[in-house]
């Protein structure tokens, strides 16, 4: 990983981001109701019916992880978390916190009271702020096992970082009128272009991974969205998102996964990189 300086960050990629994400934004009126109550149920399962849905999804996706990848150290997850994710993952849990209660203050997406305790922290549930710690906790495992197992494959992948780019910049011109994809897209734009700058070596790993994750995500997101329920815990205004769903949840989760997993490494590397440079020329 090549370190930029400061400089090369402030007057380059950080105009740039902020210029993607926010343009949407001038001038445009959120489309106030029109939430989508209903997601594309694929099978009732009753003991989801209350209050303790999310509970209940928090425990399902945790525990596991713990189990294998704390306590029992599979795959040096332990040490992986302690070492090199858990600041990077604390920051950019509390930028994707931020996201949140913007979008929920402008009514780009809302939560159910029928699936939640009730009890929220800055105006979002308590059990949404945790899903911005144990998620990527959970998720950055499927990580790890694929950086053990597969070395790096397809490496770089700047081929890939190019392409993604043309086509995602395509799709956020077409999307500038909803909110949630516009942002979406800008977001996994600005965090390619990142992993471009700085010459990151493990886009490739970090592709395969994100691919293997979208199995599980499909079950864990679709049990917030209305695959298993009646209704959907989350529900989305229907005028700021494409209304193209995979399973019960919009493909926009994806770029919000996306940027929100590759934003944790890509800072845990420069953080990595950083220390180890300024130990060089202490030394």
């Amino acid at each position: 990983m090549r370190i930029p300086s400061i400089s090369k960050l402030v007057f380059y990629w950080i105009p740039a981001a902020a210029m993607l994400v926010g343009y949407p934004f001038i001038g445009y009126d959120i489309i106030a109701g029109g939430f989508e109550i209903h997601g594309d149920q694929l099978i009732s399962m009753q003991f989801l019916e209350g209050t303790y849905l999310y509970i209940i999804h928090h425990l399902l996706s945790f525990i596991p992880v713990f189990f294998f990848g704390i306590v029992l150290n599979w795959f040096d997850y332990r040490n992986a978390v302690w070492k090199e994710l858990l600041v990077p993952l604390v920051m950019m849990a509390l930028i994707f916190i931020a996201w949140d209660i913007l979008f929920t203050a402008l009514g780009v997406w809302r939560f159910n009271p029928a699936y939640i305790q009730g009890v929220s922290i800055i105006n979002l549930p308590w059990e949404e702020v945790c899903w911005f710690f144990i998620i990527p906790f959970c998720s950055l495992f499927v990580y790890q096992i694929v950086k053990i197992r597969w070395s790096n494959p397809w490496g770089s992948a700047r081929t890939l970082q190019f392409v993604l780019l043309v086509v995602l910049f395509g799709m956020y011109l077409l999307n500038m009128d909803r909110i949630y994809s516009a942002t979406s897209l800008s977001m996994t734009i600005s965090m390619i272009g990142l992993s471009l700058i700085v010459n990151w070596k493990g886009f490739g790993l970090f592709i395969a991974s994100f691919l293997l994750l979208l199995i599980p995500m499909g079950l864990f997101n679709g049990m917030l969205t209305g695959l298993l329920t009646k209704e959907a815990l989350v529900q989305y205004n229907s005028a700021e998102f494409g209304g193209i769903r995979i399973l019960s949840f919009p493909i926009e989760d994806i770029g919000f996964g996306f940027g929100f997993l590759i934003g944790i490494l890509l800072l845990s590397d420069f953080i990595k990189h950083r220390l180890s440079a300024d130990y060089t020329l202490t030394k």
